[in-house]
């Protein structure tokens, strides 16, 4: 088991029906860094990239991390519906296999 993996996976909408799945702390920071320009996120956004940060840095929890991401993703409409495996990113199942 990798040190910065959720539990389970959290399901986003990266445009136009495309879900991706965010397995872990990384890759919930790098999607919060690049959401939407600067001036337009809120509270919920940094509070998420503020929990991920200290669990990269082993001050937070993961857990905690990715509540907070989900958090964020519900409050931006970004939440996914349950997935249906044609749904999934091919990137993501290429990632996930490589991963194991």
């Amino acid at each position: 088991m990798r040190h910065h993996a959720f539990e389970e996976p959290v399901a986003v909408l990266i445009g136009l029906g495309f879900v991706r799945e965010i397995t872990d702390v990384w890759e919930a920071y790098t999607f919060l860094n690049e959401w939407q320009p600067c001036a337009s996120r809120k509270a919920d956004h940094a509070a998420a990239l503020k929990a991920c940060r200290a669990a990269l840095s082993d001050e937070g929890g993961v857990e905690t991390a990715r509540s907070h991401f989900i958090a964020f993703a519900g409050s931006n409409h970004l939440l996914a519906p349950a997935l249906v495996p044609a749904m999934i990113s091919p990137m993501a199942t290429a990632k996930r296999a490589t991963a194991a």
